[in-house]
This record gives C-alpha cells, structure tokens and sequence, in this order.
C-alpha cells in the first residue's frame, strides 16, 4: 500500500467500548502483578548471576531467543528475563525451554507467557506452572500446557 492509498483511506477511530476498556484494564493489571512479583531479572542480573560478562549474556539470550527457547519482556527499554526460565545458576531449563518454544510456535507473545507461567493453574492443583517447573514436574507442565492448547 502506497503512502497515496493511505491518504485516501477512511480514518479508524479507536474503540472505546467497555469490552475494549475492561480488556486494557486487565492487561495492565495482569503486567503491574508480573512487574511487582519480582519474577524476572535483567541482563545485567542474569550476567552476575551465569559468572558471565554482560556482553556474553546479551549474546547468550539473543541466541536463545532466536532459537524459541526463551523470552524476554520489553519494559521501560529493558530486556527482562523471567526467571521461571532459568535454573539455580541462571542456566536454561530445558522444561521451560520446551515450553517456551511451545508457546512461541502457538503465537504467544513474551508477556503472555509470563502471565501463563506466573497465573495459578487448575491443571496443576492451583499451582502456577513456574512452581511445577522448578519443582522438576515436567509431566505436569505438559498437562498444564495441553490443557492452555486446548489438547487436553
């Protein structure tokens, strides 16, 4: 489409309907829980934390996203990193890797997949999916992520 289609296009005006209100209502809300739970890092934490310079973790998480296999979350023109991803040394899972690269695929963006994995879930006992993947219940984050896709 050419700058002239646009000139002539019909102007758009943005919803304000209660549904479109309450929709960015909750999504705010559901991104100020994630912000506050002090569930995710930043490169230069997640640089301490591997024993790594921050120019190694910032090469290391491009890779690894590039690869589906982790996500990061843009806020306030940071990278962070949810550490329900990472092991006890700031390594990858590779449960959450999975899954990640399972969300990723089903077209799940950065924020959803923290909110999937940090939100109580009921295929896992009201446990969140991060605690499960901690925990090492990779069977459990399978039902939980089957029951999310609908193929459960």
């Amino acid at each position: 489409m050419s700058l002239m289609d646009l000139a002539g296009a019909p102007v758009v005006e943005p919803r304000y309907d209660q549904a479109s209100l309450e929709q960015a209502r909750l999504l705010n809300a559901a991104r100020a829980r994630l912000l506050d739970s002090a569930s995710a890092i930043t490169t230069a934490m997640f640089a301490e934390g591997a024993g790594i310079s921050e120019d190694a973790a910032r090469a290391r998480v491009k890779r690894y996203r590039a690869a589906r296999r982790l996500v990061t979350v843009p806020h306030d023109g940071e990278a962070l990193i949810p550490t329900f991803q990472l092991g006890p040394v700031y390594e990858l899972d590779p449960v959450a890797a999975r899954v990640v690269g399972v969300l990723v695929n089903a077209g799940l963006g950065p924020w959803a997949i923290w909110d999937w994995a940090e939100t109580p879930n009921g295929w896992l006992d009201q446990r969140t999916p991060a605690d499960a993947i901690r925990t090492g219940d990779a069977d459990d984050v399978e039902r939980a992520l089957a029951g999310l896709l609908g193929d459960a």
